[in-house]
């Protein structure tokens, strides 16, 4: 059993507050743009060539699904850095709180198990290399869907404690 040795009780009080200059946030916003307009250019030419033979083969639905995981991750660092900038109220501060949470969630869920998908797809061809085998895509898709709508199910029905306390966000 581990014992913390001292008397010393944290309050809210003990919380430094950390800042971001302006500089810094119109930087990483630039860079996010800049992210969201390459992934929305990399979306566009997967439908406008998914009848080509080598994107065809890459799983233009997955890869469509994957790039908007990826638009949704690169707002986050907007809605990170926009509690510090600006003056809103505590409700339109208390949205920001719980909408980077989920962006995080959902962004994070679509990105990556797309790409367990695109992984468990490959597998399953070069598993039984000496049979010509193929993989139906509606399957991955399914998957990828059925991982989000239980991270949507479980962030849903679970109080994850973020709080607005003198207009910062805190963990409960």
């Amino acid at each position: 059993m581990m014992t913390w040795n001292t008397t010393h009780v944290s309050s809210s009080d003990d919380v430094d507050e950390v800042t971001v200059s302006l500089i810094l946030f119109g930087i990483v916003c630039s860079l996010s743009v800049a992210g969201i307009g390459l992934a929305i250019f990399f979306m566009t030419f997967n439908i406008r060539y998914r009848r080509n033979r080598i994107v065809k083969m890459s799983s233009p639905n997955l890869n469509v699904i994957m790039q908007f995981g990826a638009i949704v991750l690169y707002a986050c660092p907007v809605l990170f850095g926009i509690e510090g900038v600006g003056r809103a109220s505590d409700n339109v501060l208390a949205g920001f709180c719980q909408a980077r949470v989920w962006c995080l969630a959902i962004g994070f869920t679509l990105v990556y198990g797309t790409i367990f998908s695109k992984s468990w797809r490959v597998h399953t061809i070069f598993k039984s290399a000496g049979v010509k085998r193929t993989v139906k895509t509606y399957f991955s898709m399914h998957f990828v869907d059925n991982m989000a709508t239980f991270t949507l199910v479980s962030f849903h029905r679970t109080d994850d404690g973020t709080l607005l306390t003198n207009r910062k966000c805190y963990k409960q």
